[in-house]
């Protein structure tokens, strides 16, 4: 008999924290995914003929997430006596009469990572199911497609690979029952975690966007202490510290994140944002030398990138580096022309003695901006 999926992995801390939080929010991705998961889930207990009770544990749930969207839920398919013909009911039910409008609708009413998520529920327990109990010709034919659904479908949702690569990594083999119940339950339970705590993540998000930077700091630092492994929740609350000009917690935080790099998709792809961010944090502290060092590891990893080059020419005329910041200087006008780094580098050409070029800076920054070299003025000054 097929197995149900055992969540008990799933810490309720977590969920109940981020079911109150979104008490007031309708239709979130892991909401999308539950409902792949388990509608997949109510229609393969029906396919095996599992007691009515089970089925309806799932269906329940399915039910209650389709809710959420607006959506209603075609009834689940009439058994038969014959194993094969069940199979056909259930893939002609999950693909065609329930999955693919379901995850049009989504993609067209909520988001395409809302729709993605819904695959992965959908095609996880698919997958398992035909090579656990379709016969010989459907467990060779069907599962492949199911599993580059995932692939795709995982990066379509914006989740790091590694919540689904033990079961992806099962294509072109011929795992035995075992090993494929084993992915499934592990990348079921990898990427509900993951989305439950990004959707955590999100409520600090939210607030932050209202400039709520201190309630978005303890919202990321409840998923923290969930998942002290989390990165997402590290940038983001390293952007809020940052924003209270918290700098010291703000450069821990980016610390932390970067050191996930080799082991997370989706901090590699973050890379140079915090890099940049943990540069601009060491500038305002006035720790020039890390935050040239921080500039210097953005831009390695992107050329054309307009910020690090004017915080490293910054940080270098600080140290009285003051060619190689005329050179980075000169690439920012290059890129995005602007009257401040017109005038910043007249004050590094002119304390190098260039002073018909400075000048030359000084009245380009003037006829962009007029009035700005009086004003940059006084605030030199003053610092």
């Amino acid at each position: 008999m097929f197995k149900k999926v055992s969540l008990l992995v799933l810490v309720a801390v977590l969920f109940s924290y981020v079911a109150n939080a979104q008490s007031q929010t309708e239709g979130t991705k892991y909401e999308a995914w539950e409902l792949g998961s388990q509608l997949s889930m109510a229609a393969i207990l029906n396919a095996v003929g599992d007691p009515q009770a089970n089925i309806d544990e799932s269906l329940d749930i399915a039910k209650k997430n389709a809710g959420k969207f607006g959506i209603q839920l075609p009834p689940l398919p009439a058994k038969t006596t014959v194993r094969a013909e069940n199979t056909r009911r259930f893939i002609d039910y999950v693909v065609e009469k329930g999955g693919d409008p379901i995850q049009k609708y989504l993609k067209a009413n909520f988001s395409e990572e809302h729709a993605a998520a819904f695959d992965i529920g959908l095609a996880t327990n698919i997958y398992s199911f035909l090579q656990i109990y379709g016969d010989v010709w459907q467990a060779e034919s069907y599962p492949p497609l199911f599993l580059i659904t995932i692939k795709h479908q995982t990066k379509a949702a914006n989740l790091p690979v590694q919540t689904t690569d033990e079961l992806v990594n099962l294509y072109g083999k011929n795992p035995t029952k075992e090993i494929v119940g084993k992915a499934a339950v592990n990348t079921t339970t990898n990427v509900s975690l993951y989305l439950m705590k990004r959707e955590a993540t999100e409520i600090g998000d939210r607030l932050a966007a209202q400039a709520k930077y201190a309630e978005a700091v303890i919202h990321y630092t409840k998923v923290i202490e969930f998942d002290p492994n989390f990165p997402e929740a590290y940038f983001n609350r390293g952007v809020a510290y940052y924003e209270i000009k918290e700098f010291d917690s703000a450069i821990a935080d980016f610390t932390k994140f970067i050191t996930f790099a080799d082991k997370n998709s989706y901090v590699a792809l973050r890379l140079q944002e915090a890099y940049g961010n943990r540069c601009v944090s060491y500038y305002y502290k006035k720790d020039f030398v890390r935050a040239e060092n921080d500039c210097t590891a953005v831009i390695n990893l992107k050329k054309d990138y307009v910020s690090p080059y004017y915080f490293r020419a910054q940080s270098r005329l600080a140290q009285d580096k003051l060619a190689e910041a005329i050179d980075d200087f000169t690439k920012v006008i290059e890129l995005k022309p602007n009257a401040v780094t017109y005038y910043y580098r007249g004050v590094a050409n002119q304390k190098i003695g260039k002073e018909e070029l400075a000048e030359l800076d000084f009245e380009k920054a003037e006829s962009l901006e007029p009035g700005i070299v009086q004003k940059l003025n006084a605030k030199k000054e003053n610092d």
